[in-house]
């Protein structure tokens, strides 16, 4: 299992790329909404709260 995990682990730490944060929860959050929009894509809402 290693094989296929260690390239992206090293990846994560080779890279200045960080995670976005959102809250927990979340449907969504901007970076994500403006990624999926580019292209005029939408997200679909699973469930309303």
């Amino acid at each position: 299992a290693w094989k296929f995990f260690d390239p992206v682990l090293k990846t994560w730490q080779d890279s200045d790329t960080q995670p976005y944060d959102y809250p927990a929860g979340a449907q969504s959050f901007p970076a994500a909404d403006n990624l999926i929009e580019s292209d005029g894509r939408k997200w679909r809402t699973i469930a309303e709260q």
